[in-house]
């Protein structure tokens, strides 16, 4: 039976038993307080810089197709490898720093907490939209980003907060977890179903919600596996016990890796086909709904709270999928809160130079 802590209580050995009915020994020890304050610095200045790094590749797509519209060149490059961008590149070293310091974070915090911090991505997106798409942002959206901000806090403060040394015998009894290969296989039909759709059939709108729900599976595996790895890399500078001895870590290394990438190219291909303004938020809430179902039944983490805990969490995540979905809607009829707080309306020129450049990139993602 495990034993479990939360940060800053004294550690204890913690023993589980495994598969075949035998005593593992899980390790453990305590850790300061401050950890946990590190780990949500590390996700939120990860976010950031994912944002950020996602923004200027959208930057690069519009810059490519505007240059040389003609024969679909940019720098003597063609349109469809974008990947060869100057400013795309810049956008994708500082998407990985992101992921970096998210890696960190991860190696500690909980994951249904940490996938809840996620969502300070579409703060700084729409924060930061306007300056580089001549996009607006209406007091309605404002006071959806204050809604985020505060499920983000309470979920912060409410969430579980237990360190667990995790080591290849656990890995190994988390994947055997039959919830956790239930809902695996439920989203690898709805991913197969999703694929399915007839090319013909896709709109402009279809070929952004699969690409975009695409990515979002790719992130619920992704976010997994990195913690996975980090958390065995933690276990082994922490607690003195190597893990990196084992196939099972590199195996999650690259799972990561691979979904990574996969996430990478459906984001960059829904970013070059929608508004940074309804791509990302659409995208963060099914990674967050994901993330929290997927990682807290892998981890099982569901099991650090009790009755009142859930309530207060769950309450959280509530506000934070209430600002997501603020994000998202049409904006409501009453003038004042279409208010425009920040950006101008872009002018006849500007706006045929976003359509030009997502009619380009829609064709590029059907082709």
């Amino acid at each position: 039976m495990t034993q479990q802590h939360r940060l800053g209580e004294p550690g204890v050995r913690r023993t589980t038993l495994g598969t075949d009915g035998s005593v593992l020994d899980v390790g453990g020890g305590s850790l300061p307080k401050m950890w946990w304050i590190l780990a949500v610095c590390a996700v939120l200045l990860g976010n950031t810089l994912i944002s950020l790094g996602l923004l200027l590749q959208k930057r690069s797509h519009h810059t490519r197709v505007a240059v040389d519209k003609s024969d679909r060149h940019y720098c003597g490059i063609p349109a469809t490898s974008y990947c060869f961008s100057p400013q795309w590149l810049a956008g994708l070293a500082t998407f990985i720093a992101g992921h970096g310091c998210c890696w960190i974070g991860l190696a500690v915090g909980a994951q249904m907490v940490m996938s809840c911090l996620n969502c300070w991505c579409i703060v700084v997106t729409i924060l930061l939209a306007p300056s580089l798409f001549n996009e607006t942002v209406s007091l309605f959206r404002i006071l959806a980003v204050l809604v985020l901000v505060v499920g983000c806090v309470w979920v912060t403060l409410s969430g579980p907060r237990r360190y667990e040394a995790f080591t290849v015998e656990r890995f190994q009894l988390n994947v055997a977890n039959e919830a956790f290969l239930v809902v695996t296989a439920c989203t690898v039909v709805a991913a197969m179903a999703i694929m399915a759709v007839p090319r013909r059939s896709r709109s402009a709108k279809v070929s952004v919600l699969r690409l975009t729900a695409g990515a979002a599976i790719c992130a619920w595996y992704s976010v997994l596996a990195a913690k996975c790895f980090s958390g065995l890399h933690f276990t082994t500078w922490h607690d003195g016990r190597n893990q990196l001895g084992y196939w099972q870590t590199w195996a999650a290394a690259a799972f990561f890796v691979a979904t990574s990438v996969a996430n990478l190219h459906l984001l960059n291909l829904a970013l070059a086909v929608g508004d940074a303004v309804s791509v990302m938020p659409a995208y963060e809430s099914m990674s967050l709904a994901g993330q929290i179902v997927v990682g807290g039944m892998f981890f099982q983490e569901f099991s650090a709270l009790d009755a009142r805990g859930h309530a207060w969490f769950w309450t959280g995540v509530a506000l934070v999928v209430t600002g997501v979905y603020m994000v998202s809607r049409p904006e409501p009829e009453a003038e004042w809160l279409r208010w425009v707080v920040i950006g101008s309306k872009a002018d006849d020129g500007e706006e045929s130079l976003e359509e030009s450049g997502e009619e380009g990139a829609q064709s590029e993602v059907d082709n």
